[in-house]
């Protein structure tokens, strides 16, 4: 049995089961960012963090990102080349997903800017919001969320008029939500037309994962089966043809579209909540 760190030891009923797959994210961590040295221990503190609640950890740990969640321990600790490299891959990147919306006098530059102070830098009373990070989606995602809700933000300081008031921005996107309805029958073609574009964009096997899991109704095992891969595996390559699909969604939409920046926030959560139900449809009329 592979000897676990102690943050790991006390997690779950199945000790060689976290071992095997706390070895398996600390080697792929380590191959995603081979020049961000993190201790062994630093990680498994992490790691443990984000999957200790979890009903069962092992299938938890399984499945996490476990690049992204090296990187932002490092840059939290400040592991050299850590911040750099964040920097690059999820808040410059997030300026391509961002850049084609209507921003009026809100400068794109002055958003990422903020965004790097308030992912880094906390407060007396409020800490770094990337200690907020846990492992649930990718670190990209998690950036470009913070990145839109700063848009917002900066467009009402600037005069301009929100649609909605802070309670609606921390609503979760539901299907019985009026003003996700008003933009469903505002944008309804365009958003059509923008998930067809962005679901044939994708590799053709991430067009199968999705399908085999909203149509075929598979599980993680199942899918990493009928690929002979192991479930981490599986779920790391659904992940990211789900990541995929929301950015061409979002680049295709904003490309139709100029949506005004307090709409934003409610644009990328309309994309979300109808992800699965468009996908399914999409896949069901093509019969792909």
């Amino acid at each position: 049995m592979v000897d676990l760190p102690p943050p790991l030891a006390a997690l779950g009923d199945d000790p060689d089961r976290i071992a095997a797959a706390f070895e398996a994210a600390l080697i792929e961590a380590r191959a995603a960012h081979p020049e961000v040295e993190l201790p062994r221990e630093a990680f498994a503190t992490a790691v443990a963090a984000c999957v200790a609640a979890e009903g069962d950890p092992a299938t938890a740990l399984e499945s996490l990102p476990a690049a992204d969640l090296w990187l932002a321990t490092a840059a939290l600790a400040a592991v050299p080349h850590a911040v750099e490299r964040l920097d690059e891959q999820c808040i410059r990147g997030s300026r391509l997903a961002l850049a084609r919306f209507e921003l009026g006098s809100v400068s794109l530059d002055d958003v990422l800017q903020n965004v790097r102070a308030q992912l880094f830098f906390g407060t007396e009373t409020r800490p770094p919001k990337l200690a907020q990070y846990s492992g649930r989606g990718t670190l990209r995602g998690f950036v470009r969320v913070l990145a839109a809700r700063e848009i917002v933000a900066l467009s009402r300081r600037a005069g301009n008029s929100p649609m909605h008031d802070d309670a609606g921005l921390d609503r979760v996107a539901e299907v019985g939500d009026p003003e996700l309805a008003s933009l469903r029958a505002r944008y309804g073609v365009e958003f059509k037309a923008a998930f067809e574009t962005a679901l044939a964009r994708l590799e053709p096997r991430q067009r199968n994962l999705l399908r085999h899991q909203l149509l075929d109704q598979l599980g993680i095992d199942a899918i990493a089966a009928l690929y002979g891969a192991h479930r981490a595996t599986a779920a790391r390559w659904l992940a990211r043809a789900r990541e995929d699909l929301f950015d061409h969604t979002v680049l295709e939409l904003s490309r139709r579209l100029r949506v005004p920046a307090p709409e934003i926030d409610s644009v990328l959560r309309l994309i979300g909540s109808q992800l699965d139900a468009s996908v399914t449809r999409i896949l069901r009329d093509q019969g792909t």
